[in-house]
């Protein structure tokens, strides 16, 4: 505590550092415990509400499909709009960029003929903070020049991996990322874009994974995110993406809210 209050060059340092702590620390509370409603506001994302009629704690049901989470309906409504969209919270972005930069990622694996292969690294593991912070340019260019069809050959052998497959059906037990959506999602957009995204997550890959929207949405106008909630707020990882990655790179994102259909 003494640095705080003496004069040398390193007790101010220290204090603004506190100060900016605090600040931070203090604003984060503030944002999580606004109402839905102002946290959007705050962040100038849309806030739709959507009804549908809800038959247990935490099920939903939706035409003929009962049983259902909250993103499933959702995604329900998007399809009879001809809207495509995965509930894949922001895992089909990072297997876009992990297949783009896949050639880098293989060859700077640290793995070189031992129990897994380079090329298994690059498609099973992605983007380490080490490798990030060695060959960050040299991966972004790799995105920049990756062609379409290489794009697409790269999503197939990241999908046909048994790794990657065995990890869909845990973490994405609805819908899994299907490779077509993939595909979709390579098609509706070009690779100065998707290096853009990466140059923002390489910034940060542990803190920038959490917090993206639940549901990644393709349609006529282009690519699209909406987080779904219910009763619940914003947490703090989302605001953080809402802030630092999605305002960044221009992403239109908005909140659905469901709510019980009202008899």
């Amino acid at each position: 505590m003494y640095l705080l209050f003496s004069s040398g060059p390193e007790s101010f340092s220290i204090f603004f550092v506190f100060r900016f702590l605090l600040h931070y620390k203090h604003n984060s509370i503030m944002m999580t415990t606004l109402t839905l409603k102002a946290q959007c506001e705050q962040i100038n994302w849309p806030l739709h509400t959507m009804h549908a009629l809800k038959i247990g704690a935490g099920k939903w049901k939706e035409g003929q499909d009962s049983d259902l989470k909250p993103e499933q309906v959702v995604v329900t409504r998007l399809a009879a709009e001809n809207r495509e969209s995965c509930w894949d919270e922001g895992e089909g972005i990072y297997i876009l960029m992990k297949a783009a930069a896949l050639d880098v990622l293989t060859k700077r694996s640290i793995f070189n003929g031992t129990w897994i292969s380079p090329r298994e690294d690059a498609i099973r593991g992605g983007f380490g903070l080490e490798t990030v912070k060695a060959y960050k340019t040299e991966i972004l260019t790799c995105i920049k020049n990756i062609s379409p069809n290489q794009l697409r050959e790269n999503i197939a052998e990241i999908c046909a991996d048994p790794g990657i497959q065995y990890s869909f059906k845990q973490k994405y037990s609805y819908q899994g990322i299907l490779q077509n959506f993939l595909i979709s999602l390579a098609d509706s957009v070009d690779s100065d874009f998707i290096a853009k995204i990466a140059a923002v997550f390489m910034r940060n890959p542990y803190g920038y994974g959490p917090g993206w929207p639940d549901l990644t949405v393709i349609d006529k106008n282009g690519l699209s995110f909406i987080e779904v909630k219910t009763f619940d707020r914003l947490h703090e990882s989302q605001l953080r993406f809402a802030k630092e990655v999605a305002k960044p790179l221009g992403f239109v994102c908005c909140v659905v809210q469901l709510l019980p259909e009202k008899h």
